[in-house]
Protein backbone atom coordinates (compact mmCIF):
# COMPACT_ATOMS: atom_id res chain seq x y z
CA UNK A 1 0.00 0.00 0.00
CA UNK A 2 1.10 3.39 -0.34
CA UNK A 3 3.51 5.23 2.17
CA UNK A 4 1.07 7.82 2.90
CA UNK A 5 -2.64 9.10 2.21
CA UNK A 6 -4.19 12.05 2.64
CA UNK A 7 -5.98 12.12 6.32
CA UNK A 8 -9.78 12.62 4.53
CA UNK A 9 -9.36 9.55 2.38
CA UNK A 10 -9.55 5.97 3.23
CA UNK A 11 -7.28 3.68 1.55
CA UNK A 12 -10.60 2.04 -0.45
CA UNK A 13 -11.36 5.69 -2.07
CA UNK A 14 -7.72 6.45 -2.80
CA UNK A 15 -7.52 3.10 -4.32
CA UNK A 16 -10.83 3.76 -6.08
CA UNK A 17 -9.31 7.51 -7.57
CA UNK A 18 -6.08 6.13 -8.80
CA UNK A 19 -7.62 3.32 -10.41
CA UNK A 20 -10.09 5.53 -12.50
CA UNK A 21 -6.44 7.71 -12.84
CA UNK A 22 -5.13 4.48 -14.61
CA UNK A 23 -8.01 3.97 -16.75
CA UNK A 24 -7.04 7.19 -18.27
CA UNK A 25 -3.37 6.99 -18.77
CA UNK A 26 -2.78 3.40 -18.86
CA UNK A 27 -1.05 0.75 -15.98
CA UNK A 28 2.55 1.46 -16.82
CA UNK A 29 1.90 5.46 -16.59
CA UNK A 30 1.04 4.96 -12.38
CA UNK A 31 3.20 4.10 -9.59
CA UNK A 32 1.14 3.32 -6.51
CA UNK A 33 2.80 0.35 -4.41
CA UNK A 34 5.34 1.45 -1.73
CA UNK A 35 8.82 0.64 -3.40
CA UNK A 36 11.64 1.86 -5.14
CA UNK A 37 9.51 3.19 -8.19
CA UNK A 38 7.70 5.42 -5.34
CA UNK A 39 10.26 6.21 -3.59
CA UNK A 40 12.72 7.26 -6.51
CA UNK A 41 10.40 10.41 -5.85
CA UNK A 42 11.57 11.16 -2.93
CA UNK A 43 13.91 14.39 -2.03
CA UNK A 44 17.26 12.78 -2.71
CA UNK A 45 18.84 15.47 -0.44
CA UNK A 46 16.46 16.06 2.32
CA UNK A 47 17.57 16.13 5.75
CA UNK A 48 14.47 15.23 6.57
CA UNK A 49 13.39 10.85 6.67
CA UNK A 50 12.05 10.11 2.79
CA UNK A 51 8.70 9.54 4.02
CA UNK A 52 8.18 12.65 5.47
CA UNK A 53 8.20 14.23 1.59
CA UNK A 54 6.87 11.02 -0.11
CA UNK A 55 3.94 10.90 -2.57
CA UNK A 56 1.22 8.63 -2.25
CA UNK A 57 1.14 7.13 -6.32
CA UNK A 58 2.52 9.01 -9.69
CA UNK A 59 0.43 9.77 -12.45
CA UNK A 60 2.28 10.43 -15.92
CA UNK A 61 -0.62 11.78 -18.52
CA UNK A 62 0.79 12.32 -21.93
CA UNK A 63 -1.67 15.74 -23.04
CA UNK A 64 -3.84 18.19 -22.11
CA UNK A 65 -6.91 15.84 -22.43
CA UNK A 66 -5.36 13.51 -19.96
CA UNK A 67 -4.56 15.87 -17.14
CA UNK A 68 -8.02 17.63 -17.85
CA UNK A 69 -9.34 14.08 -17.05
CA UNK A 70 -7.06 13.46 -14.18
CA UNK A 71 -8.21 16.80 -12.39
CA UNK A 72 -11.49 16.11 -12.56
CA UNK A 73 -11.02 12.37 -10.70
CA UNK A 74 -9.04 14.36 -7.94
CA UNK A 75 -11.85 16.99 -7.64
CA UNK A 76 -14.10 14.37 -7.29
CA UNK A 77 -12.07 12.03 -4.38
CA UNK A 78 -10.21 15.50 -3.29
CA UNK A 79 -7.14 13.96 -3.98
CA UNK A 80 -4.01 16.55 -3.92
CA UNK A 81 -1.39 16.99 -6.96
CA UNK A 82 1.70 18.03 -6.99
CA UNK A 83 3.06 18.85 -10.68
CA UNK A 84 6.43 18.10 -11.79
CA UNK A 85 7.84 18.74 -15.12
CA UNK A 86 11.18 17.31 -15.23
CA UNK A 87 12.20 16.59 -11.29
CA UNK A 88 15.84 17.49 -11.69
CA UNK A 89 15.31 20.38 -9.70
CA UNK A 90 18.71 19.63 -7.52
CA UNK A 91 18.93 20.81 -3.90
CA UNK A 92 15.27 22.65 -4.04
CA UNK A 93 13.28 19.60 -3.44
CA UNK A 94 13.71 17.53 -6.27
CA UNK A 95 10.47 15.59 -7.59
CA UNK A 96 9.58 15.28 -3.85
CA UNK A 97 5.79 16.88 -2.96
CA UNK A 98 5.32 19.59 -0.44
CA UNK A 99 3.75 17.01 1.80
CA UNK A 100 3.29 13.35 2.16
CA UNK A 101 0.36 11.97 0.58
CA UNK A 102 0.46 14.08 -2.42
CA UNK A 103 -0.27 12.39 -5.89
CA UNK A 104 2.35 13.74 -8.11
CA UNK A 105 1.62 14.74 -11.85
CA UNK A 106 4.23 13.78 -13.51
CA UNK A 107 4.66 15.77 -17.22
CA UNK A 108 7.48 13.94 -18.37
CA UNK A 109 6.17 11.92 -20.90
CA UNK A 110 5.18 15.79 -22.24
CA UNK A 111 8.50 16.19 -23.92
CA UNK A 112 7.92 17.62 -27.63
CA UNK A 113 9.19 20.82 -28.83
CA UNK A 114 6.78 22.37 -30.88
CA UNK A 115 8.19 24.79 -32.85
CA UNK A 116 12.12 26.73 -33.15
CA UNK A 117 11.86 30.25 -35.17
CA UNK A 118 15.35 31.06 -36.48
CA UNK A 119 13.61 34.27 -37.70
CA UNK A 120 11.82 35.91 -34.08
CA UNK A 121 14.18 33.55 -32.21
CA UNK A 122 11.97 31.65 -29.86
CA UNK A 123 10.89 28.20 -29.34
CA UNK A 124 7.18 26.95 -27.95
CA UNK A 125 8.00 23.70 -25.63
CA UNK A 126 6.15 21.14 -23.24
CA UNK A 127 7.35 20.55 -19.72
CA UNK A 128 9.16 17.41 -20.28
CA UNK A 129 11.56 19.02 -22.87
CA UNK A 130 15.25 19.35 -20.96
CA UNK A 131 17.97 21.98 -21.46
CA UNK A 132 20.03 18.98 -23.76
CA UNK A 133 16.87 18.14 -25.83
CA UNK A 134 16.51 21.49 -26.87
CA UNK A 135 20.42 22.19 -27.28
CA UNK A 136 20.43 19.19 -29.48
CA UNK A 137 17.61 19.82 -31.80
CA UNK A 138 19.09 23.38 -32.62
CA UNK A 139 21.99 22.05 -33.90
CA UNK A 140 20.83 19.31 -35.33
CA UNK A 141 18.68 21.37 -37.28
CA UNK A 142 21.70 24.50 -37.93
CA UNK A 143 19.74 27.45 -36.39
CA UNK A 144 22.13 30.44 -35.41
CA UNK A 145 20.32 30.70 -32.13
CA UNK A 146 21.28 30.36 -28.70
CA UNK A 147 19.02 28.63 -25.64
CA UNK A 148 19.96 29.99 -22.10
CA UNK A 149 20.43 26.57 -20.07
CA UNK A 150 20.72 26.50 -15.59
CA UNK A 151 23.64 24.63 -14.05
CA UNK A 152 21.29 21.32 -14.35
CA UNK A 153 21.50 20.43 -18.18
CA UNK A 154 19.05 17.76 -17.44
CA UNK A 155 16.23 20.45 -15.96
CA UNK A 156 13.18 20.81 -17.73
CA UNK A 157 12.96 24.79 -19.62
CA UNK A 158 9.47 25.43 -18.46
CA UNK A 159 10.16 24.07 -14.67
CA UNK A 160 13.08 25.45 -14.73
CA UNK A 161 11.24 29.34 -15.33
CA UNK A 162 8.39 28.35 -13.40
CA UNK A 163 10.65 27.98 -10.74
CA UNK A 164 12.11 31.40 -11.02
CA UNK A 165 15.36 29.40 -12.15
CA UNK A 166 18.42 31.41 -13.96
CA UNK A 167 20.82 30.87 -17.02
CA UNK A 168 24.24 32.71 -17.53
CA UNK A 169 24.05 34.46 -20.94
CA UNK A 170 22.25 38.21 -21.12
CA UNK A 171 18.90 36.34 -21.51
CA UNK A 172 19.65 34.75 -17.99
CA UNK A 173 16.30 35.65 -16.41
CA UNK A 174 14.27 33.17 -17.43
CA UNK A 175 10.82 34.00 -16.40
CA UNK A 176 11.27 37.76 -17.81
CA UNK A 177 12.69 36.08 -21.34
CA UNK A 178 9.38 33.70 -21.26
CA UNK A 179 6.25 34.36 -23.95
CA UNK A 180 2.90 32.66 -23.32
CA UNK A 181 1.81 29.86 -21.48
CA UNK A 182 -0.97 27.49 -21.74
CA UNK A 183 -2.06 26.49 -18.51
CA UNK A 184 -5.27 23.74 -17.66
CA UNK A 185 -6.72 25.19 -14.13
CA UNK A 186 -7.94 22.93 -11.64
CA UNK A 187 -11.42 22.96 -13.26
CA UNK A 188 -9.92 21.66 -16.78
CA UNK A 189 -10.57 24.76 -18.38
CA UNK A 190 -7.12 25.40 -20.90
CA UNK A 191 -5.91 28.96 -20.43
CA UNK A 192 -3.79 30.74 -22.92
CA UNK A 193 -2.08 33.82 -21.62
CA UNK A 194 -0.98 36.53 -23.35
CA UNK A 195 -1.50 36.94 -27.33
CA UNK A 196 -2.41 33.39 -26.96
CA UNK A 197 -5.74 34.46 -25.83
CA UNK A 198 -6.48 35.88 -28.73
CA UNK A 199 -8.21 33.99 -31.83
CA UNK A 200 -5.97 33.81 -34.71
CA UNK A 201 -3.00 35.53 -33.27
CA UNK A 202 0.46 34.72 -34.63
CA UNK A 203 2.20 36.93 -32.08
CA UNK A 204 1.83 34.12 -28.97
CA UNK A 205 5.80 33.89 -28.51
CA UNK A 206 6.24 37.79 -30.18
CA UNK A 207 4.76 39.82 -27.80
CA UNK A 208 3.92 39.15 -23.73
CA UNK A 209 1.01 40.64 -23.16
CA UNK A 210 -2.79 40.70 -23.78
CA UNK A 211 -5.73 42.99 -22.16
CA UNK A 212 -5.86 43.24 -18.68
CA UNK A 213 -3.61 41.71 -16.39
CA UNK A 214 -0.77 39.66 -17.17
CA UNK A 215 -1.56 36.47 -15.45
CA UNK A 216 1.71 34.38 -16.09
CA UNK A 217 3.06 34.86 -12.64
CA UNK A 218 0.53 33.63 -10.52
CA UNK A 219 1.84 30.17 -12.14
CA UNK A 220 4.76 30.15 -10.96
CA UNK A 221 6.28 28.85 -7.87
CA UNK A 222 2.45 27.87 -7.46
CA UNK A 223 -0.26 25.02 -7.88
CA UNK A 224 -2.45 27.00 -9.17
CA UNK A 225 -2.75 25.33 -12.78
CA UNK A 226 -0.76 22.91 -14.70
CA UNK A 227 1.09 24.71 -17.26
CA UNK A 228 1.21 22.65 -20.38
CA UNK A 229 3.08 24.80 -23.05
CA UNK A 230 5.57 27.88 -23.17
CA UNK A 231 7.18 30.02 -25.24
CA UNK A 232 10.96 31.07 -24.57
CA UNK A 233 13.03 33.55 -26.45
CA UNK A 234 16.21 32.04 -27.75
CA UNK A 235 19.49 34.50 -27.97
CA UNK A 236 20.59 34.98 -31.75
CA UNK A 237 24.05 33.63 -31.87
CA UNK A 238 26.38 37.18 -31.53
CA UNK A 239 29.02 37.97 -33.79
CA UNK A 240 31.60 37.51 -31.31
CA UNK A 241 32.00 35.76 -27.34
CA UNK A 242 34.68 36.84 -24.76
CA UNK A 243 34.21 34.96 -21.45
CA UNK A 244 37.07 35.80 -18.78
CA UNK A 245 37.64 35.49 -15.05
CA UNK A 246 39.30 37.57 -12.87
CA UNK A 247 40.80 36.35 -9.59
CA UNK A 248 41.57 38.07 -6.16
CA UNK A 249 43.60 36.63 -3.59
CA UNK A 250 42.09 38.34 -0.21
CA UNK A 251 39.17 36.98 1.79
CA UNK A 252 38.48 41.12 2.24
CA UNK A 253 38.56 41.70 -0.95
CA UNK A 254 34.34 40.74 -1.31
CA UNK A 255 33.40 44.41 -0.64
CA UNK A 256 35.03 46.00 -3.17
CA UNK A 257 34.55 43.75 -5.80
CA UNK A 258 30.80 44.14 -5.53
CA UNK A 259 31.54 47.58 -5.46
CA UNK A 260 33.35 47.76 -8.96
CA UNK A 261 31.02 45.23 -10.55
CA UNK A 262 27.75 46.84 -9.83
CA UNK A 263 27.56 49.86 -11.82
CA UNK A 264 29.02 47.92 -14.65
CA UNK A 265 25.89 45.52 -14.24
CA UNK A 266 23.24 48.54 -13.68
CA UNK A 267 24.81 50.30 -16.96
CA UNK A 268 24.76 46.90 -19.12
CA UNK A 269 28.22 46.54 -19.53
CA UNK A 270 28.27 43.39 -18.72
CA UNK A 271 25.42 42.10 -20.18
CA UNK A 272 25.16 38.25 -18.86
CA UNK A 273 24.30 37.00 -15.65
CA UNK A 274 27.81 37.24 -13.94
CA UNK A 275 28.44 35.58 -10.70
CA UNK A 276 31.33 36.16 -8.28
CA UNK A 277 32.59 32.35 -6.64
CA UNK A 278 34.26 31.32 -3.48
CA UNK A 279 37.28 29.25 -3.28
CA UNK A 280 36.03 25.88 -2.22
CA UNK A 281 33.32 26.22 -4.62
CA UNK A 282 35.59 26.74 -7.44
CA UNK A 283 38.12 23.45 -6.02
CA UNK A 284 35.18 21.48 -4.80
CA UNK A 285 34.71 21.22 -8.93
CA UNK A 286 38.43 19.59 -9.49
CA UNK A 287 39.28 18.47 -6.36
CA UNK A 288 38.69 16.69 -3.17
CA UNK A 289 38.93 17.57 0.36
CA UNK A 290 41.04 14.95 1.46
CA UNK A 291 43.42 16.01 -0.92
CA UNK A 292 44.27 18.74 1.18
CA UNK A 293 43.42 18.02 4.59
CA UNK A 294 42.49 14.96 7.20
CA UNK A 295 41.20 17.38 9.80
CA UNK A 296 37.53 18.42 10.74
CA UNK A 297 36.03 22.00 10.66
CA UNK A 298 37.04 24.44 8.20
CA UNK A 299 39.56 24.54 6.43
CA UNK A 300 43.39 25.79 8.37
CA UNK A 301 44.82 28.64 5.94
CA UNK A 302 47.54 26.81 5.01
CA UNK A 303 45.40 24.28 2.89
CA UNK A 304 43.47 27.55 1.23
CA UNK A 305 46.53 28.56 -0.16
CA UNK A 306 47.78 25.87 -1.51
CA UNK A 307 44.54 25.41 -3.45
CA UNK A 308 44.81 28.80 -4.70
CA UNK A 309 48.23 27.91 -5.48
CA UNK A 310 47.72 24.54 -7.18
CA UNK A 311 44.65 25.96 -9.15
CA UNK A 312 45.37 29.46 -10.15
CA UNK A 313 42.16 30.65 -8.03
CA UNK A 314 41.57 33.07 -5.79
CA UNK A 315 39.66 33.49 -2.72
CA UNK A 316 36.95 35.28 -4.90
CA UNK A 317 36.80 34.43 -8.75
CA UNK A 318 34.41 36.50 -10.92
CA UNK A 319 33.33 35.44 -14.33
CA UNK A 320 31.61 37.39 -17.04
CA UNK A 321 31.37 37.58 -20.93
CA UNK A 322 30.90 40.14 -23.33
CA UNK A 323 28.98 39.37 -26.75
CA UNK A 324 28.59 41.00 -30.35
CA UNK A 325 30.84 42.84 -32.79
CA UNK A 326 34.72 42.63 -31.88
CA UNK A 327 35.62 46.53 -31.66
CA UNK A 328 32.83 47.06 -29.49
CA UNK A 329 33.84 44.07 -27.41
CA UNK A 330 37.19 45.48 -26.94
CA UNK A 331 35.92 48.77 -26.19
CA UNK A 332 33.72 47.69 -23.37
CA UNK A 333 36.53 45.36 -22.05
CA UNK A 334 38.93 48.79 -21.58
CA UNK A 335 36.07 50.00 -19.07
CA UNK A 336 35.19 46.46 -17.71
CA UNK A 337 39.19 46.07 -16.51
CA UNK A 338 40.02 49.74 -15.40
CA UNK A 339 36.93 48.83 -13.08
CA UNK A 340 37.70 45.11 -12.31
CA UNK A 341 41.59 45.60 -12.28
CA UNK A 342 41.28 48.59 -9.85
CA UNK A 343 41.77 45.94 -6.89
CA UNK A 344 45.09 44.97 -5.67
CA UNK A 345 46.25 41.74 -6.75
CA UNK A 346 43.35 41.06 -9.50
CA UNK A 347 44.71 38.92 -12.28
CA UNK A 348 42.36 38.18 -15.34
CA UNK A 349 42.26 35.14 -17.07
CA UNK A 350 40.96 34.39 -21.29
CA UNK A 351 40.24 31.59 -23.45
CA UNK A 352 43.27 29.37 -23.94
CA UNK A 353 44.88 30.41 -19.96
CA UNK A 354 43.22 27.68 -17.94
CA UNK A 355 43.30 24.98 -20.65
CA UNK A 356 42.29 21.39 -18.86
CA UNK A 357 40.33 23.36 -16.09
CA UNK A 358 36.82 21.81 -15.70
CA UNK A 359 35.40 25.30 -13.66
CA UNK A 360 36.62 27.43 -16.22
CA UNK A 361 35.29 25.01 -19.05
CA UNK A 362 32.08 24.42 -18.08
CA UNK A 363 31.27 28.38 -16.90
CA UNK A 364 32.63 29.21 -20.49
CA UNK A 365 30.01 27.03 -21.87
CA UNK A 366 26.95 28.09 -19.55
CA UNK A 367 27.99 31.25 -20.80
CA UNK A 368 27.34 30.33 -24.10
CA UNK A 369 24.65 28.57 -24.27
CA UNK A 370 25.87 24.54 -23.59
CA UNK A 371 23.96 22.88 -21.39
CA UNK A 372 26.20 20.28 -18.84
CA UNK A 373 26.50 18.72 -15.46
CA UNK A 374 29.77 19.40 -14.46
CA UNK A 375 28.87 22.13 -11.62
CA UNK A 376 27.85 18.89 -9.67
CA UNK A 377 30.96 17.39 -9.04
CA UNK A 378 30.90 19.79 -6.03
CA UNK A 379 29.02 16.82 -4.49
CA UNK A 380 31.79 14.88 -4.74
CA UNK A 381 33.97 17.34 -2.09
CA UNK A 382 33.63 15.80 0.95
CA UNK A 383 34.19 11.77 -0.39
CA UNK A 384 31.30 9.44 -0.21
CA UNK A 385 28.06 9.94 -1.65
CA UNK A 386 27.54 13.46 -2.28
CA UNK A 387 25.02 16.00 -1.57
CA UNK A 388 24.12 18.86 -1.40
CA UNK A 389 20.90 21.85 0.02
CA UNK A 390 21.20 25.25 -1.20
CA UNK A 391 20.63 28.45 0.96
CA UNK A 392 19.44 31.22 -1.67
CA UNK A 393 19.69 34.66 0.05
CA UNK A 394 18.78 38.03 -1.55
CA UNK A 395 20.21 40.99 -0.76
CA UNK A 396 21.56 44.36 -2.71
CA UNK A 397 24.35 44.85 -4.94
CA UNK A 398 26.06 46.50 -2.17
CA UNK A 399 29.48 45.79 -0.45
CA UNK A 400 28.39 46.01 3.46
CA UNK A 401 25.51 43.69 2.23
CA UNK A 402 27.93 41.02 0.74
CA UNK A 403 30.13 41.10 3.62
CA UNK A 404 27.96 40.97 6.21
CA UNK A 405 26.16 37.85 4.36
CA UNK A 406 29.12 35.94 4.24
CA UNK A 407 30.16 36.97 7.53
CA UNK A 408 26.94 35.38 8.61
CA UNK A 409 27.12 31.96 7.08
CA UNK A 410 31.05 31.80 7.44
CA UNK A 411 30.34 32.10 11.20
Amino acid sequence: MPQALPDWLTPQQFKQAVDEMRAVVGGQWVVYEDGPALRSYRDAFSPEEDDVFLPSAVVAPDGVEQIQKILKIANDYRVPLWTISSGKNFAYGGPAPRKAGYVILDLKRMNRILEVNEDFGYALVEPGVTYFQLYEYIQKKGYKLWIDPAAPGWGSVLGNTLEHGVGYTPYGDHYMMHCGMEVVLADGTVLRTGQGSLPGTQCWQLFQYGFGPVLDGIFTQSNFGVVTKMGMWLMPEPPGYMPFMVTYEREDDLHAIIEAVRPLKVNMLIPNAAFTVGLLWEASIKTTRAQYTTTKGPLPDSALKKIMSDHKLGMWNFYAALYGPKPMMDNTFKVVREALGSIPGARFYFDGDRKGDPSWDYRVKLMRGIPNMTEFNMTNWVGGSGAHVDFSPISPTRGDDAAKQYQMIKT
